[in-house]
């Protein structure tokens, strides 16, 4: 590096890493570190939680709210990627539903903090992107130097979108772009980068979209693009109940539902008339902002 006092102060801070803008051999690159220990920190945190789901799952009273009490008086619904997990005041129930959790949550956590994957996954990304002519000229992807327990990428000038008035003067094409930009992720190559804020995004000079972080990526089937063109379809056409049986296909409500009437006359109209309030031409702003 041409000058290492660069490495003083971060430009960029996360609770697993820092970033520094420094100057490799006459170019400007970004470098990524991690936190030392942070991975055995992580793993052993997640551990120690599970093991004391795993017992509070076979004691007959009271554990889980000793240990979690904002837990204690909590019932309802947990959203967690494809999966729905409903949460009961039962100890016993929620003992175990924290240690499906964790189990569930905790493969994909550790990945991210593999700066080999995240390059990987970056490299990947950016391949996707060169190869579809819908998106190439509108989306950047870092070049990686180098990787191990440090990234060493190419670095992108531009304002984040978390700066103040980064996407003011432009907002449309900005929206624009961020939207154009997922629906090809999610529609047309499949790969779908899965840390959308707006401190991961770049607008830069020449106006593309830089994009930023790529530790959380996500496989979207096949299968899975044809259903929500379905709901698209099913949706533009006014057919709830059809809008409702691709939401079941893609997993945002579960199988069973499916064949429980009783339900189904309960959640059709209340989907029907938010979706319409949502999707239709000339629906009520103030009934959107509630919603």
């Amino acid at each position: 590096f041409d000058d290492l006092s660069v490495f003083e102060k971060p430009i960029a801070s996360a609770s697993v890493g820092q970033v520094y803008k420094a100057e490799l051999y006459g170019k400007t690159v970004a470098v990524k570190v991690q936190r030392p220990d942070v991975r055995d920190q992580s793993t052993l945190d997640l551990y120690v939680i599970r093991t004391a789901g795993s017992i509070g799952s076979l004691l007959p009273w009271p554990f889980l709210p000793l240990c979690f009490p904002t837990l204690s008086d909590f019932s309802g619904v947990v959203q967690i990627g494809a999966q729905t997990y409903p949460f009961q005041r039962s100890t016993a129930r929620q003992s175990k539903q924290l240690v499906e959790l964790i189990d569930l949550t905790a493969p994909t956590f550790i990945q991210e903090l593999d700066y080999e994957v995240e390059a990987e996954n970056q490299r990947r990304f950016a391949k996707t992107v060169e190869d579809c002519e819908l998106i190439k000229d509108a989306v950047a992807v870092p070049d990686i130097v180098f990787a191990n327990r440090r990234i060493l990428q190419e670095w992108l000038d531009g304002k984040k979108l978390t700066e103040p008035g980064a996407a003011q003067e432009q907002a449309g094409r900005v929206v624009k772009l961020l939207l154009n930009s997922y629906m090809v992720q999610f529609l047309e190559t499949g790969y779908l980068h899965g840390d959308p804020h707006p401190g991961n995004f770049i607008l830069m000079g020449d106006g593309r979209l830089g994009i930023l972080d790529y530790g959380l990526m996500t496989e979207i089937s096949g299968e899975k693009r044809l259903a929500f063109i379905e709901f698209l379809m099913h949706l533009q056409a006014k057919e709830y109940k059809s809008c409702l049986n691709d939401l079941i296909n893609l997993e945002f409500f579960p199988p069973a539902l499916a064949a429980d009437k009783e339900a189904l006359d309960i959640i059709v109209p209340t989907l029907a008339n938010t979706l319409s309030t949502l999707y239709e031409e000339g629906g009520d702003l103030k009934k959107k902002r509630e919603l």
